[in-house]
């Protein structure tokens, strides 16, 4: 019987020092029926010439170029042309192992599953660092798995769309989409439109996909903030804490977990805190002043200065403490920003 397709999607832009490596490591599976949809995004480096060299070479692969859409509109213009029973994203300057693809789709057709999640690689330059698991390996209801979120509703391990496979109807069928309002985090917003209305999701421990963390350069891990960069990024996640509010909402499941739900802005508080500490070395006093009073006027904060327990809060900024500290020494000594 004939494997059934999976259409992968590969947003490009400007990333032509990783695009080759990206799509020979897509091409080279070991599931062959694949339909690849790369979508430059107005690159200017040469990122868009190589792909349609691919696409010449591949007849697997269509390339489409739009003009500066932003990569939530070019997920969603490729969503819109794929015509896979199975949905899988990979970004442009990241590469997936070899049997990723199948290893996903044995992965959900054994389980019945709606959706299979895996593990990953962090890569910085040359050094490879293993990322460790969130979930124990297994099979998860769709509301279980979002309360599994509350370990930690930021980390890329839940955040991302490029760890996952997904049923094609299930976003069709549920109307589920990228949110172009989004500079950041409208991955984890894609992630709980799906996880609300799937049955189960499947969950495997192997590292399948290499992030390229280096390249990386998302509103919320810019090295070199400004004072309106976090601005930007605190009405983002606003609006994310918001749908992830209403996700919990529509399990019933809100009053019951609404604490905890909470502590998403204690991890946002004390990055800030250390940000304003020594992270934003170059601000102003002024800007830090302005900064540290904004967030901590904050309505959405101080109510989880309320609902969290302090000995949680406390312990979680000892805990990212020492994390910050060791990546720092890290940085220092690979010459990372």
């Amino acid at each position: 019987m004939e494997k059934k397709c999976v259409s992968v999607i590969v947003p490009v832009y400007n990333c032509i020092g990783y695009i080759e490596n990206c799509i020979k490591s897509i091409i080279s599976q070991t599931y062959s029926n694949l339909q690849i949809i790369l979508v430059d995004d107005g690159s200017i480096d040469g990122s868009a010439q190589i792909c349609d060299r691919f696409a010449h070479k591949d007849s697997r692969i269509k390339v489409y170029h739009l003009k500066n859409k932003g990569v939530s509109a070019t997920r969603n213009y490729a969503l819109a042309r794929a015509t896979g029973t199975y949905i899988q994203f990979v970004d442009g300057d990241d590469c997936i192992r070899r049997d990723m693809t199948s290893t996903l789709v044995e992965a959900v057709e054994k389980s019945g599953a709606d959706m299979t999640v895996c593990n990953y690689t962090k890569a910085f330059r040359h050094i490879k660092i293993s990322n460790k698991a969130l979930d124990k390996k297994g099979i998860y209801t769709g509301t279980r798995y979002l309360i599994n979120t509350l370990k930690d509703a930021g980390h890329h391990y839940y955040g991302v769309v490029w760890n996952k496979l997904y049923r094609r109807d299930v976003i069709s069928r549920n109307c589920i989409c990228f949110r172009t309002d989004l500079s950041l985090g409208e991955d984890f917003v894609f992630n709980l439109d799906y996880w609300t209305v799937c049955k189960k999701v499947c969950v495997t421990d192997r590292k399948l996909y290499l992030y390229n963390k280096e390249q990386n350069c998302t509103l919320s891990s810019n090295s070199y903030k400004r004072l309106k960069d976090c601005y930007t990024e605190l009405k983002c996640r606003e609006l994310i804490f918001g749908e992830y509010e209403n996700a919990f909402r529509k399990k019933d499941l809100y009053d019951k977990y609404r604490s905890r739900i909470y502590f998403y802005w204690i991890i946002f508080l004390v990055r800030q805190m250390r940000g304003i500490i020594s992270e934003y070395s170059y601000w102003s006093e002024t800007d830090k002043r302005e900064w540290y009073k904004e967030i901590m006027a904050n309505s959405l904060i101080r109510e989880s200065l309320r609902s969290v327990s302090r000995i949680k809060a406390v312990c979680y900024d000892w805990k990212y403490g020492m994390e910050y500290e060791i990546k720092a020494v890290l940085k220092k000594a690979f010459g990372i920003r």
